[in-house]
């Protein structure tokens, strides 16, 4: 076992070999786990200082991995950040017009970026560029809570019910 630096673990990725600890409470952990019977510690990460681990008040919640980046949802907004060399993460900043939501839980798949943002509905962006998501739309909820990408199926967990939408054409 590890005692990590982050602490009020709330999720976990794993990508290739790279295993990726969002937590509340300072920062992010990012391990090697090609042994699997070691974690390998390779850094403690925050978003808002990109590195560091103290936070500034940034508080990461959850996270999803494709390719050589990850989403993370925060307290001050949706997160994006390059994990080519997961033991220096750079972080690329916001997605613009989502640091004063309610986030929750998100998923990725393919080019589709869904993030639950509580009363405010799931948000669908375009990553194709990573460095620019493109906001496509809105799906109306009551009290969003988690999503995820199956095909071009959005599943999403609500108050109420498990919704379903083809999300082809988000």
């Amino acid at each position: 076992y590890h005692d990590p630096l982050a602490h009020h673990i709330l999720d976990a990725e794993i990508i290739d070999d790279i295993l990726i600890v969002s937590a509340m409470v300072q920062g992010i952990e990012f391990y090697d786990i090609s042994n699997p019977i070691s974690l390998n510690h390779l850094t403690n990460f925050s978003l808002s200082s990109g590195g560091g681990g103290w936070g500034g008040g940034t508080k990461s919640n959850y996270v999803k991995a494709l390719g050589n980046y990850a989403y993370f949802t925060s307290n001050s907004g949706v997160y994006i950040v390059n994990i080519s060399d997961p033991s220096n993460p750079q972080s690329l900043g916001s997605i613009a017009g989502t640091n004063n939501l309610n986030l929750e839980n998100l998923d990725v798949s393919g080019n589709i970026l869904a993030v639950c943002a509580h009363s405010d509905g799931v948000l669908l962006y375009n990553i194709f560029n990573p460095n620019n998501p493109f906001f496509y739309s809105t799906i109306n909820t009551n009290n969003a809570w988690v999503t995820k990408i199956n095909g071009n199926i959005l599943y999403i967990g609500d108050d109420n019910y498990v919704r379903l939408y083809n999300i082809s054409n988000p």
